[in-house]
């Protein structure tokens, strides 16, 4: 069994935690709480009849910790670029985070942009499909509109690129080792003894 390394970004509250969760565990949480940091979780799936094993990095998207989560791309295989359909301003952002995947990310790492909250209605959109197609068209990449609220093509956003991954670098992939459930955590704490040195070094806290 194989195992690919995805990652997730995107502005803060553009609906990051709240895709993942969907896909992960088929829930929704209206009160969702903002990413600190990063957060991790795994999945086994069937893309075209293989089993492959998802380890999915999702990421804050506030600019305060974008130096400290920088490191997680380097592993990466695919990304996940979110956006808020009803939110400009995260549609705007976008470019940036092509650059930081640009300098940070392998340059075979495959990459779909994701137009979360297409559920809600054209009046609320801040994005026409006209723009955000022809944006994913310039970067080429696919896009995929999709809603962390009803779960509609949640599973297209990961198994997509899944399947593409498979298609363009699967000699580049590691098979699943037994150590690997273990391997998420053991990068979470690392991460976490990052943080509170950097805590230390600051008088403001993190959180505020």
């Amino acid at each position: 069994m194989y195992m690919i390394r995805l990652l997730i970004v995107g502005e803060s509250s553009v609906g990051k935690t709240s895709l993942l969760i969907r896909f992960n565990e088929g829930n929704f949480y209206t009160n969702q709480r903002t990413t600190i940091g990063v957060d991790y979780k795994a999945k086994e799936i069937d893309i075209d009849g293989e089993t492959i094993k998802l380890q999915i990095w999702d990421t804050a998207g506030q600019e305060r910790f974008r130096s400290m989560t920088s490191a997680f791309y380097s592993k990466a295989q695919g990304i996940v670029i979110v956006f808020d359909i009803t939110n400009r301003e995260s549609f705007k952002a976008l470019p940036s985070w092509i650059r930081d995947i640009r300098e940070k990310a392998p340059i075979n790492c495959a990459l779909n942009l994701c137009a979360n909250k297409f559920d809600l209605p054209p009046e609320r959109w801040a994005t026409s499909k006209e723009e955000f197609e022809a944006f994913a068209k310039d970067y080429d990449m696919e896009v995929i509109e999709a809603s962390a609220s009803t779960g509609s093509n949640v599973n297209e956003v990961f198994v997509s690129l899944g399947r593409t991954i498979l298609s363009t670098n699967r000699a580049g992939l590691a098979q699943v080792e037994t150590q690997e459930s273990s391997e998420g955590s053991l990068i979470l704490k690392e991460f976490a003894a990052k943080k509170k040195k950097k805590q230390r070094s600051t008088d403001c806290c993190l959180l505020c």
